[in-house]
């Protein structure tokens, strides 16, 4: 159950990840445009070169694949997900959420390796397999040792001609005792059946042991990638703001003939790579929050 959770949630975020891009590639497709459209007002002017023309087409251009891609692996995530869910590819199917999972910095280690101890099914049923063999241990060393029974049984026999026996011709009989089994000769057998008992809750001790390794292991890197994830997100939360104000300012400076036009095509990149940026660093702690309940057991 935990698993198809994260698996769910992860494909989800996957989604949302895919529609927040496809509108920035619209956004840096549509500002290519304009740009193309300003320089070549600019050329009819006499201010702008035919080869200042031609390259920002073949921007342009570049662009366009951006956007379908984007567009295409929204599409393909909605299928994805489709599937997670048992739903027909054809199925309509609308996300109401964004990217703002809220997953924060990430708690304390230690209390969440105790967490994923206590939580993770799998590390319960290894260690109730490591006690069931030391429990093993005992019940075969109760072979050393006498077994004292006691039993007791009573009897009732009658016969008569017709109808239920009368008193007379009833019997009863009881009988009771003890009885002592001495393991004086048992070959070396019960000794063996201690060693094997032996021998397995060993295994079953070092296999805990190594879960226990593995399951510290998933948790500290799912615990790294969302404290990564997280510090990058608060980084990048004003460059998009910074990155459009750049943009702006080049876009005035360019139409005065003051900035250059890579100047103004480096700007709109920039605009695009931070925006991006804050995009994946959003899903990035969303995804890493997922993976780190599951690896809590959670």
């Amino acid at each position: 159950r935990n698993g198809v959770s994260r698996a769910v949630k992860q494909m989800y975020y996957s989604v949302l990840l895919s529609s927040a891009i496809a509108p920035i590639q619209r956004e840096a497709l549509d500002l290519a445009s304009q740009h193309l459209a300003t320089i070549q007002a600019q050329y009819k002017q006499g201010i702008a070169s035919d080869l200042s023309v031609l390259r920002q087409q073949v921007e342009v251009s570049n662009t366009e694949p951006a956007l379908t891609q984007a567009l295409n692996l929204y599409e393909e995530g909605l299928i994805e997900l489709k599937n997670l869910l048992g739903l027909d590819p054809e199925a309509e199917i609308n996300l109401t959420d964004g990217l703002t999972c809220d997953a924060g910095a990430p708690g304390d280690i230690a209390a969440m390796y105790k967490a994923a101890l206590a939580n993770r099914p799998e590390y319960r049923d290894a260690a109730i397999q490591r006690n069931l063999y030391r429990e093993m241990i005992k019940i075969e060393k109760a072979g050393h040792y006498p077994y004292l029974s006691a039993f007791a049984s009573k009897g009732f026999q009658g016969q008569a001609d017709s109808g239920f026996p009368g008193s007379s011709a009833q019997s009863w009989s009881t009988t009771a005792g003890l009885r002592l089994s001495l393991p004086l000769f048992a070959g070396g057998s019960t000794s063996s059946r201690v060693a094997q008992a032996r021998l397995q809750a060993d295994i079953a001790d070092i296999n805990l042991k190594e879960l226990e390794r593995r399951i510290k292991i998933a948790v500290k890197e799912a615990w790294l990638s969302l404290n990564e994830a997280s510090l990058r997100l608060k980084s990048q939360t004003t460059s998009v703001e910074t990155a459009r104000k750049a943009l702006t300012a080049t876009e005035v400076r360019f139409k005065n003939g003051l900035a250059s036009q890579l100047e103004l095509n480096d700007t709109t990149l920039a605009l695009n790579r931070a925006q991006t940026l804050f995009i994946q660093a959003q899903h990035d702690s969303c995804n890493a929050a997922a993976q780190l309940k599951w690896t809590i057991g959670e």
